[in-house]
């Protein structure tokens, strides 16, 4: 028996959509007739269209019928939803209108004939009568003959043509095929979903006027309050800048006598430096090796070659980009009675150069006992697309599981190449910017960012007017990335200092330049734009010598101080400014 049914928006389910059912030998095989993942509070996810499924039975969980639907429960892996709330049942697709049409024109004429033939009948075969009541007692026989063949066959069209079978009535019977092969189907005396909360009474009449003065009153504590603040940190930024700039000009005095770079750590400062060489030292190391990197002017550094940059470095790329990428774009956390259920929003980007098709991702929750421990695994959830998903393209699902942790796992279709071979084109990128999703728009501009595409720093900065905090040390990577000061070849093998490629790519040369060295716990989670940063556990910056002409760069090697980097979880990230705008 093939039905449809409405799969409806409520606490049990976690889709909507109209589908197509039917019981047949290898399972039940499920239409999907415009369906998306559905949460309560927020807007259906992608719809699925003209996708047919056939689900063994034993994947099908459980079957519950009542009053309001049937809730289908699946537990198979490629079937992108779990629980069904199923509503409003009627016939399947059924007869084709003009078929429909040509069977009625057949039961009418047959009809027709069948009451001419019963009157004919009935008026031969009526009661002998006597003579003047021959002709009233044929035709009155003839009349109820024909009156109740065409009764009879209005019956039939009304039942079989006009008038479908009830919801409820195509419910109950499409429960009773699923029987036959489900033995977890079973009838539940009470509703399925929970009844909606009664609207809360609008209290605009109950409030007195009066209320919009206090209002007003409010804004204006606010504002106050507000622009007050703002003149505070203003002035306390102006004294701590003044502040730097003092301390700036104490060390330049006193650069004859220092032998370390200025260096601010959040953890205890590193011992105190060896004494300095003395002058004729200085000089047979300087007349050996003339280009090496300058102690003596306290935090000051000679260039030691010229160099180039075509990309800058950058965490943003540190590994090889993935032809798939996939992103977390937002994660909610829901306490329930005895145990936390995670809600996330996850999306994909295809990076490379050719389509993708039946696309299907895995995501893997667990839950960690609050008493710490192993991670014990809860459910998985599969993502399916049926695709294409063209090179460029984003594709977004909606899923929840109860848990405290979870791990995305994309299929591996190789990565991009190092000079941007197999990408897709930075047009197909750019479309990325105009996305619904902030994490996906920071993520083309990254993308383009990577291809020397000047649109990436033109979509960062668009982003930046409307900046949110969390996108901030993302965004700041991806404009540093793309600054006319940048960094390239980093040297972070060599034990206790640095190597880097300071380059100028503007127009015009520069001077005062500087580089800022950087200690993070761990990396940036670039599946992830949103989350938070590595900690940063140490920094200090140093100023290089010399006038930077356009297009072209200096090569120079700065020492790091004693527990720079005290481990291998720690990361060393280097960018390069004019060094009094260096944080």
């Amino acid at each position: 028996m093939r039905v449809r049914a409405i799969a409806t928006a409520s606490s049990e389910a976690n889709a909507i959509g109209s589908v197509e059912l039917e019981c047949s030998p290898s399972g039940l095989a499920i239409g999907l007739y415009g369906v998306g993942a559905y949460q309560d509070g927020y807007a259906p996810g992608p719809l699925t269209q003209g996708t047919r499924i056939t689900i063994p039975y034993s994947g099908i969980t459980r079957v519950t019928t009542a009053e309001d639907g049937l809730l289908l429960e699946i537990g198979y892996p490629t079937f992108p939803h779990d629980r069904l709330h199923l509503v409003r049942f009627s016939v399947g697709t059924g007869v084709p209108l003009h078929e429909l049409r040509r069977r009625r024109m057949i039961l009418h004429v047959v009809a027709g004939s069948l009451a001419v033939s019963a009157a004919v009948a009935a008026a031969v075969l009526a009661p002998a009568q006597p003579t003047e009541a021959i002709a009233v007692g044929a035709l009155a026989y003839a009349a109820l003959a024909a009156t109740l063949t065409l009764g009879l066959a209005f019956a039939l069209d009304h039942h079989f043509f006009a008038r479908p079978p009830g919801a409820d009535a195509v419910q109950a019977a499409f429960a009773r095929d699923l029987a036959q092969y489900v033995a977890t189907v079973r009838r539940s005396p009470t509703h399925l979903a929970e009844p909606k909360r009664p609207d809360e009474p609008l209290l605009a009449g109950w409030v007195p006027r009066a209320a919009a003065l206090v209002g007003v009153a409010v804004a204006s504590v606010v504002l106050t309050a507000v622009v007050s603040g703002q003149r505070l940190l203003v002035r306390e930024a102006a004294r701590a800048d003044l502040t730097d700039e003092q301390r700036h000009h104490n060390v330049s005095a006193s650069a004859a006598a220092a032998d370390e770079p200025d260096v601010r750590s959040a953890r205890p400062a590193p011992p105190p430096s060896e004494p300095t060489p003395s002058a004729q030292a200085e000089r047979t190391a300087a007349e050996d090796a003339p280009a090496r990197s300058s102690s003596a002017g306290a935090g000051v550094l000679s260039p030691l070659k010229r160099c180039l940059c075509d990309r800058a470095d950058s965490q943003l790329w540190t590994d090889p980009i993935p032809v798939l990428s996939a992103l977390l774009l937002e994660k909610r956390t829901v306490p329930r009675k005895n145990h936390l259920r995670l809600y996330l929003e996850v999306a994909v980007v295809n990076n490379g150069e050719r389509p993708i098709e039946d696309l299907t991702l895995h995501v893997q929750f667990s839950e960690r006992p609050p008493e710490g421990g192993d991670a014990r695994h809860t459910a998985e959830r599969p993502l399916f697309y049926e695709g294409p998903l063209a090179p460029g393209q984003a594709v977004k699902w909606s899923t929840e599981a109860r848990g405290t942790e979870f791990e995305i796992q994309a299929p591996d279709l190789g990565v991009l190449g190092p000079n941007g071979e197999g990408s897709a084109s930075a047009d197909a990128f750019n479309e990325l910017l105009e996305a619904n999703h902030r994490p996906v728009r920071l993520h083309g501009a990254r993308l383009l960012s990577y291809l020397g595409d000047a649109r990436g720093r033109a979509g960062a900065l668009a982003l930046k007017d409307a900046l949110r905090a969390a996108e901030g040390p993302y965004l700041r990577r991806v404009l540093a990335a793309t600054d006319e000061v940048r960094v390239c070849d980093v040297d972070r093998k060599t034990p206790g200092e640095v190597g880097v490629c300071v380059y100028n790519a503007g127009d015009e040369e520069k001077r005062d330049l500087g580089i800022e060295v950087t200690s993070l716990l761990g990396s940036l989670d670039v599946h992830h734009p949103l989350a938070h940063p590595p900690e940063v556990t140490n920094f200090t910056k140093w100023k290089v010598d010399g006038v930077f002409p356009a297009q072209a760069g200096v090569y120079v090697r700065a020492p790091l101080p004693q527990g720079f980097l005290p481990d291998q979880k720690h990361t060393l990230e280097v960018t390069a400014d004019r060094f009094d705008l260096l944080d």
